[in-house]
């Protein structure tokens, strides 16, 4: 199986290629330049490998939440190769993404929940909370951050908290429980969707060319114009 990787959800762009499970070509590039870079990323890898968009099984996506504008262009782009080559797309969570790489860090008890965070500006997360076995434990969420916010989290039989994300930084001053542990070093990264668009590939979970949309998780609100006349 041979499947093209990519995530444009946050400020890093980046690409990966995998066949038969072993990453062979791995690009990315910083800032929000995804519009100019993300179509020289995937041709270096192609290249790279010497493999050619007609030989790809799938293009796996990071569908969201994150950036708007990352999103659209990553979204366009994958809707782009998967139909003019005819090949499957396939779309994973950028919350699903985040709480993998914990599961696969921690040493796993029953009693933790992973909680995947993403900055939405202001006091404000993308929230996802997961088992230890990657199920969802709650409907992906944008949340406000308050010191009072994360004790819902921890009902039930969980008695620790695993935070992933980039808005780590920010929950930390509002978080301060001694049962949360913050993973800051994990990111969004297309090196760490594999295993889960492979598992989407063998169960023929695909996507719609025609009709899919990223998982904004809230309406985008663009800002006032720019242009002055």
């Amino acid at each position: 199986m041979i499947f093209l990787n990519i995530d444009t959800s946050d400020k890093k762009c980046s690409v990966a290629l995998f066949v038969n499970g072993e990453n062979i070509a791995h690009k990315q590039s910083e800032g929000y330049s995804h519009s100019e870079k993300l179509a020289g990323l995937v041709e270096d890898v192609l290249n790279k490998s010497n493999i050619k968009i007609q030989n790809l099984s799938a293009v796996g996506l990071c569908s969201g939440p994150g950036s708007y504008t990352g999103l659209r262009i990553g979204t366009a782009f994958t809707k782009g190769i998967c139909y003019s080559a005819n090949i499957p797309f396939i779309a994973i969570s950028s919350l699903q993404i985040l709480a993998y790489q914990a599961i696969n860090t921690l040493e796993k008890k029953s009693s933790q929940k992973i909680i995947s965070l993403i900055d939405a500006r202001r006091d404000e997360v993308y929230l996802g909370a997961f088992d230890v076995q990657l199920n969802p434990l709650l409907t992906p969420t944008n949340h406000i951050l308050t010191s009072e916010s994360h004790k819902m989290l921890l009902a039930g039989n969980s008695n620790e908290i695993i935070v992933v994300g980039n808005a780590c930084e920010k929950t930390k001053l509002f978080w301060k429980d001694k049962n949360i542990k913050y993973l800051d070093e994990i990111k969004l990264d297309a090196l760490y969707m594999n295993e889960l668009v492979a598992n989407r590939y063998k169960n023929k979970q695909f996507e719609s060319v025609a009709y899919f949309e990223p998982f904004y998780l809230k309406q985008f609100v663009p800002g006032p114009s720019k242009k002055i006349f």
